[in-house]
């Protein structure tokens, strides 16, 4: 299970924070602090495999009880 940080933004788009995982001395919080646009957002914490596949659509993509999921 990789866990993935999931930000929204002010006009509802979504930014998503994966770690590396050759990189074992990060943690997605340290990552979040080095990022000052992304402090203070909210966010979810989700495993990847809940990230859509399907990229094309991402501007669609918003975060609704708990989950990503895309509105077109």
């Amino acid at each position: 299970m990789a866990l993935c940080r999931v930000f929204q933004h002010l006009d509802g788009s979504v930014s998503v924070l994966r770690l590396n995982p050759r990189l074992t001395d990060v943690t997605l919080d340290g990552e979040t602090a080095k990022n000052s646009s992304l402090q203070g957002l909210p966010f979810i914490d989700v495993d990847e495999s809940q990230i859509p596949i399907d990229r094309g659509n991402r501007h669609n993509w918003r975060i609704k009880d708990g989950k990503i999921v895309s509105e077109q």
